[in-house]
């Protein structure tokens, strides 16, 4: 029970992450879908910088994460920690590697992180892509004229 709810938080943050990296490159697009399909087609490429933070009944302060995220059109996607673990995940053509630094370096992780990490890393793509309508895990509201603004809620709650 424990660890289904430390998942079902962690694939949370990681949502709402993408939600930020993906809504911030569209700021400033006209107030329609049509309108952010057509720009997202354009992007080629994103690099962001991350903060996330994740609150488990184990700890008494959040666990906060930095790193780095890219994203190449159309289905590269880098996302690397730089502390408080150094960690990688890689993701091409829907196949997920996740790499750990250790003593000798950066090791394979065949742990079921990785598969955790599949549908957040799908998510990710598509509203890169400027797919936010018809989802299976979200639904989309879009807000806003001078500013437009995407909201996300989820479909189940453990997402």
């Amino acid at each position: 029970m424990a660890s289904g709810k430390k998942n079902g938080r962690t694939s949370r943050s990681l949502f709402f992450i993408g939600i930020l990296l993906s809504c911030a490159a569209m700021l400033g697009w006209a107030g329609t879908w049509e309108d952010i399909q057509r720009e997202s087609a354009k992007v080629k490429s994103v690099s962001a910088r991350f903060s996330q933070e994740k609150h488990l009944q184990i700890l008494t302060k959040p666990l906060v994460s930095k790193g780095h995220f890219y994203f190449q059109a159309p289905d590269l996607v880098r996302w690397e920690y730089a502390s408080p673990v150094k960690s990688v995940l890689l993701m091409r053509k829907g196949n997920i590697k996740r790499y750990t630094l250790g003593s000798r370096g950066f090791v394979e992780d065949s742990g079921g992180a990785a598969g955790a990490m599949q549908i957040v890393l799908q998510e990710i793509i598509r509203w890169n892509k400027g797919q936010f309508t018809g989802d299976e895990y979200f639904s989309a509201i879009l807000e806003g004229e001078k500013e437009p603004k995407i909201i996300l809620t989820p479909k189940e709650k453990g997402l």
